[in-house]
């Protein structure tokens, strides 16, 4: 006669037991752990995001450019710079004709004005409205914008 074969589970300690059935049965122990983000095993962790690097190579012209107005907004330089180096254009516009030069004057980013201008950004493009960063900051009261604007050759326009 055979003797039986053992095959020994292993068995998960008490503690961690209970703690899994109370995550797994939707009561407050679930809701508190899922609040504060206890509450997703190793499976559901999310994927390393993509370097902008690889994210960038695969978009178009326009999609670079578009990306590029975005990340001005948001005053990110280091992946403004990667993006110009990509093919964007410094000079880009929006749908209204807003290079990101113009969009930091109106909104009075001065740091982000003059990386834009270090690199080349035109100081006197003009959107669909015929406006201009100048006429944008001295509407807006940005009287450091205007000086640098006017320090880099930006020109008034007579209508």
């Amino acid at each position: 006669m055979a003797s039986p074969v053992v095959v020994s589970a292993q068995k998960t300690p008490p503690d961690a037991e209970q703690t899994q059935k109370k995550k797994n049965d939707g009561g407050w122990f679930s809701w508190i752990t899922n609040l504060f983000g206890g509450g997703k095993d190793e499976s559901e962790a999310q994927p390393e995001e993509l370097g902008e690097s690889d994210a960038y190579k695969e978009l178009t012209k326009d999609e670079l450019n578009f990306e590029f107005i975005r990340m001005s907004k948001q005053h990110n330089h280091d992946s403004m710079a990667q993006l110009l180096r990509l093919g964007a254009n410094i000079n880009a516009k929006n749908r209204q004709g807003r290079t990101a030069l113009i969009d930091a004057a109106r909104s009075g980013e001065v740091e982000t004005a003059q990386w834009l201008i270090r690199r080349g950004a035109s100081v006197n493009a003009k959107d669909m409205y015929d406006g201009t960063a100048l006429l944008y900051a001295s509407r807006e009261g940005h009287r450091d914008m205007v000086n640098l604007l006017v320090l880099n050759g930006a020109r008034r326009q007579f209508n």
